[in-house]
């Protein structure tokens, strides 16, 4: 038994204090998330050109990130040596290393040379090795063309996704899915329920209105995802609950959705929205509110939606 419940029942005295600061359940707004099939698709397809060109770049990368850190080691190394008096007066006289991408070579160290300082001179070729080795990474032209490749696919990709996002596709808005959020808009404190997902492809109108863009053959995925990720968050409603009401949101509210989602995807850039999300995936995801009373969720007032 709860430990409040067991208060309240055993302390008659406490009864109206245990009813007051008992939880209450989480109270909930949620994101409606549309989108257009054909404008994800080609957001997706510039995605897949920027990964195309992520591998080589991050193997180029992590090639110069563990040069570096050996490097840095062995700098390490070398400034806990030059305390020592033998390598200190090795060191008198010799040019000192100005930043750590320099390059110095010092004398070979006399044959009966203190051990600490034959050590400290086989170090220091090391960084100077390794110095040489990230000049030569820096300067060379196939690798330098593999991340000139990725960084223009990212810029490319930032203005073409734009490009995508404003564009005047025909299709209609469909569902990407309904995501709960607490009213404070963080998504902290969500309830998960108990209930399982169920196929919901019985549901009037989901075939058309909320339908897996990327594989159509396959829209049981895509609504799973949905349920597992946002769905078992809203409040204990179940599996069907869940679809219905979503496919019914968007339904009984589409030329509204359809008139605000526009004229935002139109006029969001560089602008702060209210109540409304466009992504540069194609999203467009509206606060919408539950009516408990009704069953059904209630978008805002159209002023209340700022582009």
């Amino acid at each position: 038994m709860n430990r409040v419940v067991f208060f309240c029942v055993f302390a008659a005295l406490a009864l109206q204090q245990c009813l007051v600061t008992a939880p209450k359940p989480t109270e909930l707004n949620s994101y409606l998330v549309v989108h257009k099939c054909s404008v994800s698709k080609a957001v997706q397809a510039i995605h897949a050109g920027v990964k195309t060109a992520e591998g080589p770049y991050k193997a180029e990368n992590a090639a110069y990130g563990k040069m570096v850190s050996d490097r840095n080691k062995k700098l390490f190394s070398l400034n806990g040596m030059e305390t020592n008096a033998e390598v200190s007066s090795y060191l008198t006289g010799k040019a000192t290393r100005a930043n750590p991408d320099d390059v110095r070579s010092l004398p070979t160290p006399a044959v009966d040379a203190p051990k600490v300082v034959t050590n400290y001179h086989k170090i220091d070729t090391e960084v100077d090795q390794l110095n040489n080795n990230i000049a030569a990474w820096k300067t060379d032209v196939n690798v330098q063309n593999k991340i000139t490749t990725y960084t223009t696919a990212v810029a490319d990709a930032t203005i073409e996704k734009t490009k995508v996002r404003l564009a005047a596709a025909t299709d209609d808005w469909i569902i990407h899915g309904l995501w709960p959020v607490t009213k404070d808009g963080s998504g902290n404190d969500l309830v998960k329920t108990t209930n399982v997902y169920a196929d919901p492809s019985a549901t009037v109108g989901i075939v058309t209105h909320w339908p897996n863009c990327f594989d159509p053959t396959d829209n049981d995925k895509f609504w799973k995802h949905e349920w597992t990720d946002h769905g078992v968050y809203n409040n204990g409603r179940t599996s069907a609950e869940y679809f219905k009401d979503t496919v019914d949101a968007l339904v009984n509210n589409y030329a509204t959705i359809k008139t605000i989602c526009e004229g935002a995807a139109a006029s969001a850039v560089g602008k702060v929205l209210q109540n409304i999300i466009i992504t540069d995936d194609g999203d467009c995801a509206l606060v919408v509110t539950w009516d408990a009373g009704n069953k059904k969720y209630n978008l805002l007032s159209t002023a209340q939606y700022k582009f």
